[in-house]
């Protein structure tokens, strides 16, 4: 048996390249412009449950939009070099774009939604005592990542 022990939140954003995110940031309302992402290279996280479909919420609810691009990993990090790159546009977790985002490398697009988030877990077996060594690394995670991890400061 596992017991989960601690849990911090992590956000995801819709993110653009710089010079490419313009035209997805400016002018319409929120819905022409989540429909306008079908038109962009919408580059696909194999991690995800949900596949080439981005589920966003929004003050009217969730949508959900068939995307579909060029280029698709399961790791954060390449997708993130392939947005820099412009590529395309790209639902990514904030631990991988937060320090991009806030040097302007990247920009939020469709900021009127958001992606669902996630949750980040440590977990023990249940079925001994923790050791002080698990004890003082979960005490850490939960001092470290709290209700707001780190690198969502700023953004």
């Amino acid at each position: 048996m596992v017991t989960p022990c601690f849990a911090a939140i992590a956000a995801r954003v819709i993110a653009a390249s710089a010079l490419r995110g313009a035209d997805l940031s400016q002018g319409t309302s929120s819905a022409a412009r989540t429909r306008r992402s079908r038109q962009h290279n919408c580059l696909c996280i194999n991690l995800l449950t949900w596949g080439d479909e981005w589920r966003l919420s929004g003050k009217n609810g969730e949508v959900r939009v068939t995307v579909s691009g060029s280029f698709r990993s399961n790791n954060a990090g390449m997708l993130r070099a392939a947005v820099l790159d412009g590529v395309g546009i790209a639902a990514l977790p904030t631990w991988a774009v937060a320090e991009q985002l806030r040097s302007g490398k990247l920009r939020r697009v469709l900021t009127a939604w958001e992606p669902p988030i996630s949750a980040i877990y440590a977990v023990y077996p249940g079925n001994r005592l923790m050791s002080m060594k698990v004890r003082a690394f979960v005490d850490h995670l939960a001092q470290r990542f709290g209700r707001t991890p780190y690198w969502e400061y700023g953004l």
